[in-house]
């Protein structure tokens, strides 16, 4: 018996056709034919019968068709007899036949063997397995019921493995030599589907084969033009590399010779690769896939985990190939995309393996048996929807005493014994990230991201000049999108219908609105946002909620920030960081390393999965209220800084973890939705920015804070001693005088409790007038402070007002620092005041008789600089090391006089700070002569600057 169904369904019986009595009888042999040995429900066999209307009474009437049908499967079956084609099966019925009596079956298992030896096998094995299969096709296959809904996505996957088939014999009669024929069937073809560039491609090398290649140019040409006219769109990669070929006159183009080959024996046969093509080469993996291909050698379940489009599919396809010479059964690809069952999953793993179904027992039993004694490598994509399932396979393979080895990918891990798990993150943005793909004798060159992008880049315009501005823009698209290959991908496709900074300034507004253009499929991989949407689906409705909520922190993200943002109904506050550890565990969130230990943990979203958490949020018209949420947290965190008196290293961490989005609260505050609210958390970061080197940042805040009616004296008083010390910095001394006399002016207006911040921000000015010796100013703050003091009665602004006065005063050359500048000091460090240490500690250094008076002071200041939170440590260093020139250390002094050049410039401040900074360098090439210092300033460039500081005071 056999079922013909790649034409009108018929079922043959000893060599002769017997078609379904009727429409009704043929939709229910197409039901069972397609689920072949699997249950369908009696309620699924309704519906398609009765196209979806079935009538009152329609279950008996199908009883009815079932008997009609065994009558014809069966037609020598005794009264009585149980049937044994068409049986009863848990309210549903069930078709038994092995995968060689369904013509459809047998059909997409000689594709398979098509495509292994497409690979590795003769063109003429090639032919001769694609007629054998394409002999099947009789036409439109279940013609009777072929406008059916439920059938349609069988029937599109039967055409395609048709078309690849036709395509697949042209390649073959190419390589046997038969290039006339290929030409007449393939232009057939091409009238039958004139868009698929195959085909064209086909053609072209075979006029060239035969001597014509002026035609494969026009052929070119003409397939050009159609698909310009009628799809908008031109040529894709093959086509166009095949024209290329044909102007170059490319030798690999010619036939080649038949070869003389030797049938190897079963023993010394290339295990079979049942793999989807590779069209590109693997970029940016290396470690990855070396490290991969090391672990399926010697372990039996390996899962790749990953966010969307991180490219698991890819590496695993590329890992399988590199191995597939150890394991002598084979590598087989099982794609579970579009398995939306559990209990499909050992059916869709037999299918592929090319099992027959059992008359008896369960697939998993013939499972079992099929990789008894066998060593095969099979990788099972896309498994997250079915983890279960995945988990139970695993188990029926593992329960065998064959060595068969499983490569998963997962966006989370299948959490069994014996698991490996390989988490894989987005392309590296920095070229030396992979250190297995970079060439040591070029250096490390361009990143991954930036390698992909660009290889992709030339594959979809090839007439694009990379020069630098490409670059350039390139690296700005690769970093708002974090690196995601597909994202890379897809966005470099855009570069036919825009221009690279319209893609750049697109995937900065919203990196999850790529999307495939051209030619649409079923694939979740056809847009950024679909590829998330495929993982945010699997999520709980608490999950769902924590990942829209978390799209406005932008940046590395504090549980505590997180908590904020997302405890809202459904979700409690409680449950957040068992949330966030879920996410994270489903690739939706990642773990971000500090570069300081020990340190709170933190998440991000990668930018593609913050751009469909956003329009998830305002899909759910929640997003004015998590904004809320976070601008009440970022208030809460900087209303928390300690007095610029006080230790704050920690308050200053904090800060800085979560920068990005305290910039996010500052954007919507001072320009999105301004308010003079936002003038008290500027006044709070005042020192913030110098401490950790945005002053520039600062500026434009500043400004635009200042430009906010309303604004409290107090905060304006701030801004503008906030924008005096970064003028002073940068040495431009008259521009800070306006804002010197803008900051005093609203003194009097501001209230009693703010007046103590305002003092100690001013000593931190009169600090930078010293140092850049604006005399004038630095005495209009001491006097101030001083008033200030006064006026509030504070003691630690009383003792910080002493402290300015000595820093003012005249130096007293007495062979030892000034005594009340030494008391002022030991008294500041037992009470716990940095600031007035570091105030007290800069009068003394300005003050000793000698060099090394002068360091072991400015040791001092590092010291304090260190506890009130600062690592802006340019300034200390050209100091320090001006004062080691002086004490005759003049390699060490050169090695700290690059590493502060290059911190200063890092900060936009300029260099040298100190006028007589020249001077000293001179002196120090002078004693060293010029090899030496040039040795020692570039090991000091070389120089890290967070060890700058902790080498002061060690």
């Amino acid at each position: 018996m056999q079922f013909r169904d790649l034409g009108p369904l018929v079922v043959e019986l000893d060599g002769a056709e017997h078609p379904p009595p009727g429409l009704k009888p043929s939709a229910l042999l197409a039901a069972l034919v397609v689920h072949a040995n699997r249950r369908v429900a009696v309620s699924t066999l309704l519906e398609v019968v009765w196209a979806g209307r079935p009538p009152a009474k329609a279950e008996g009437t199908l009883e009815s068709h079932v008997w009609r049908l065994r009558r014809l499967l069966e037609p020598g079956r005794g009264r009585g007899e149980a049937p044994g084609v068409l049986v009863n099966d848990s309210g549903g019925y069930r078709l038994l036949a092995r995968a060689d009596q369904v013509d459809s079956a047998r059909f997409e298992h000689l594709a398979d063997e098509t495509r292994a030896l497409a690979t590795d096998g003769e063109p003429a094995d090639v032919l001769a397995r694609c007629d054998e299969a394409l002999a099947l096709w009789r036409g439109t296959p279940y013609e009777q019921i072929a406008a059916q809904e439920w059938i349609v996505p069988f029937l599109v996957r039967l055409e395609e493995i048709a078309a690849e088939l036709r395509e697949r014999r042209i390649d073959a009669l190419l390589g046997t030599g038969a290039t006339d024929r290929a030409l007449s069937d393939v232009a057939r073809l091409i009238e039958e589907t004139p868009y698929r560039e195959r085909l064209w491609a086909q053609r072209m090398i075979g006029l060239y084969r035969t001597g014509r290649a002026e035609e494969a140019l026009q052929a070119y040409q003409r397939a050009r033009t159609r698909l310009l006219d009628e799809l908008g769109t031109e040529p894709g990669t093959e086509l166009r590399e095949v024209h290329r070929r044909v102007l170059a006159q490319d030798p690999a183009l010619a036939p080649a010779p038949p070869p003389v080959t030797v049938r190897p024996s079963r023993s010394a046969t290339v295990p079979a690769a049942h793999l989807p093509a590779r069209a590109e080469p693997l970029i940016g993996r290396a470690t990855d896939l070396q490290a991969l291909t090391d672990l399926v050698r010697t372990r039996r379940l390996v899962t790749v985990t990953g966010a969307a489009g991180c490219g698991k599919t890819r590496l695993a396809v590329e890992v399988a190939a590199a191995v597939v010479e150890a394991f002598p059964d084979g590598a087989w690809f099982v794609d579970l995309t579009a398995v939306d069952r559990p209990e499909l999953v050992v059916d869709v793993l037999t299918t592929t393996l090319g099992l027959a179904a059992p008359v008896s027992g369960s697939a998993g039993d013939a499972l079992r048996d099929h990789l008894r004694d066998r060593r095969m490598l099979v990788v099972l994509d896309n498994a997250e929807h079915l983890l279960d399932a995945v988990a139970e396979v695993v188990g029926e393979v593992q329960a065998g005493a064959g060595q068969c080895v499983l490569l998963v990918t997962s966006r989370e891990p299948v959490a069994v014994p014996g698991e490996v798990v390989w988490p894989l993150g987005p392309l590296p943005l920095t070229a030396s990230a992979d250190p297995l793909a970079a060439d040591p004798e070029e250096g490390p060159g361009r990143s991954p991201a930036l390698e992909l992008f660009l290889a992709r880049l030339g594959s979809a315009d090839p007439t694009l000049t990379v020069d630098d501005d490409v670059v350039v823009v390139a690296e700005r698209i690769c970093e708002a999108l974090d690196g995601v290959p597909l994202a890379l991908e897809l966005a470099a496709a855009r570069v036919r219908s825009a221009t690279l900074t319209e893609i750049a300034d697109q995937v900065s507004a919203d990196a999850s609105g790529l999307r495939r253009l051209g030619r649409a499929g079923a694939d979740h991989r056809q847009s950024v946002r679909a590829a998330i949407e495929w993982s945010h689906r699997l999520l709980s409705p608490q999950e769902q909620a924590v990942h829209r909520r978390l799209s406005v922190l932008p940046g590395p993200i504090t549980r505590s920030a997180a908590t904020a943002v997302a405890a809202a109904d459904p979700v409690e506050a409680a449950d957040v960081p068992e949330l966030l550890a879920l996410l994270t565990h489903r690739s939706l969130l990642h773990p971000v390393r500090l570069g300081r230990a020990p340190g709170p943990s933190l998440f991000s979203q990668l930018a593609t999965v913050r751009g469909h958490a956003a329009h998830s949020l305002a899909a759910h018209d929640e997003t004015a209220a998590a904004v809320r949420r976070r601008d009440t947290w970022v208030a809460s965190l900087l209303a928390g800084r300690p007095r610029l008196s006080a230790a704050g290293g920690d308050w200053y961490d904090a800060v800085a973890d979560a920068y990005a989005t305290v910039r996010a609260t500052l954007q919507h505050l001072l320009v999105e939705a301004p308010d003079p609210t936002a003038g008290r958390l500027l006044s709070h970061l005042s020192m913030f920015w110098y401490y950790r080197e945005r002053t520039v940042e600062a500026g434009r805040w500043l400004r635009l804070a200042l430009e906010l009616p309303g604004l409290d004296p107090a905060d304006t008083a701030s801004a503008h001693l906030t924008l005096l010390g970064h003028e002073l910095l940068r040495g431009r001394s008259d521009l800070s005088l306006p804002h010197l006399d803008a900051a005093l002016a609203p003194i009097g207006a501001a209230s009693t409790d703010r007046l103590v911040d305002l003092a100690e921000l001013m000593a931190t000015c009169a600090l930078a007038a010293h140092t850049r010796q604006a005399d004038d100013q630095a005495a209009r703050l001491v006097v101030a402070v001083a008033g200030i003091a006064d006026t509030t009665g504070d003691r630690e602004v009383r003792l910080l007002a002493d402290a300015l006065a000595l820093l003012t005063a005249a130096p007293q050359r007495t062979g030892t620092p000034s005594a009340a500048a030494a008391d002022v000091h030991e008294q500041a460090r037992a009470e716990g005041n940095p600031l007035v240490a570091w105030v007290a500690a800069t009068a003394a250094t300005a003050q000793a008789d000698t060099p090394g008076d002068a360091l072991r002071w400015w040791d001092r200041v590092a010291e304090a600089v260190l506890l009130v939170g600062s690592r802006d440590v340019g300034i200390w260093a050209e100091v320090r090391a001006g004062l080691m020139v002086s004490a005759g250390q003049h390699r060490e002094a050169v090695r700290l006089f690059a590493a502060a050049r290059r911190e200063l410039r890092r900060s936009g401040l300029t260099w040298p700070m100190n006028p007589a900074t020249r001077d000293l360098m001179r002196e120090a090439r002078g004693a060293l002569g010029p090899g030496e210092f040039d040795r020692s300033w570039h090991d000091g460039e070389r120089q890290l600057g967070p060890a700058l500081l902790p080498g002061l005071v060690g």
